[in-house]
């Protein structure tokens, strides 16, 4: 806690209060604790100084302004990254097909996204593929859920753009499809200040091993060891003819009775989301 008093050549100038005495008397202990932090010098002194032309009743009210505005800014810090969690956190739906359920996942990988993933897989109906599209995010979460889906052998459509780490789920498909306009793109991996370091190499290595073993192509793991972190390249047709993809979906999902009563070639029922 710093002392807030006007100083003269050591003694308290006659005639003025200490500030922090006014200011106690003016708020009681706690507020004078919760408002306080907002006073503390930047610098290293051990007393901020206050200008003779700051009154008591002056400085209660900019303590209580400055705190005032200190808290709104922390609250929008706060909810702008709670929203920004939110719009890019993977979303996992399930959707039901005709031969089973296909769990739909679309944005970014995040911590505790394998234990969510593997929890659909202890529902009754069996989950027969994974229709993907994502950024990236967490390796270590979406490597166990590539090895998951391995095991399982699903297949693994990829509707938009299958990027970084979502590669290697893509890469561990029993069977991979892709939309018309679709890419995969790959790049090294960085440590969690985006620099690539002798670790990160190290790991860069380490998947590009699980990659071969998982049928990825030598051309697609070159690229994976030669592309910064800080940068993108797409698998192009001859990488994706190495991984035997073929385009189109091959989820046939069902669909709703229609206002007849009949169904058009489908059963009935089954478009919906499941969550």
């Amino acid at each position: 806690m710093r002392v807030f008093s006007k100083k003269m050549d050591g003694r308290v100038e006659p005639g003025h209060d200490d500030l922090r005495s006014v200011a106690l008397r003016r708020l009681d202990v706690n507020q004078w604790r919760q408002r306080s932090f907002v006073l503390h010098s930047n610098e290293g002194d051990n007393h901020l100084r206050a200008r003779t032309a700051i009154r008591p009743m002056a400085f209660s009210a900019r303590c209580q302004t400055n705190s005032e505005a200190l808290m709104v800014r922390v609250l929008c810090l706060l909810l702008a990254m709670i929203l920004s969690d939110m719009c890019s956190a993977l979303e996992i739906h399930r959707v039901a097909a005709c031969s089973g359920v296909v769990l739909r996942l679309r944005g970014d990988f995040r911590d505790g996204d394998y234990a969510r993933f593997k929890s659909h897989f202890r529902k009754k109906t069996a989950v027969i593929g994974l229709d993907l599209s994502s950024n990236g995010g967490v390796l270590e979460e979406a490597v166990r859920i590539a090895n998951l889906a391995r095991q399982k052998k699903l297949s693994v459509y990829v509707a938009e753009e299958c990027n970084s780490v979502c590669a290697f789920v893509f890469f561990a498909a029993s069977k991979r499809y892709l939309a018309q306009n679709s890419k995969i793109g790959v790049h090294s991996v960085s440590n969690s200040r985006y620099i690539e370091d002798l670790d990160s190499m190290r790991l860069t290595l380490e998947l590009a091993r699980l990659s071969a073993k998982l049928g990825a192509p030598e051309s697609a793991i070159g690229k994976i060891v030669t592309t910064r972190p800080s940068n993108i390249t797409y698998l192009d047709a001859g990488d994706l003819s190495a991984l035997d993809t073929s385009v189109g979906s091959p989820f046939h999902y069902q669909r709703p009775e229609n206002s007849s009563g009949a169904t058009k070639g489908q059963q009935q029922g089954c478009s919906a989301d499941v969550r």
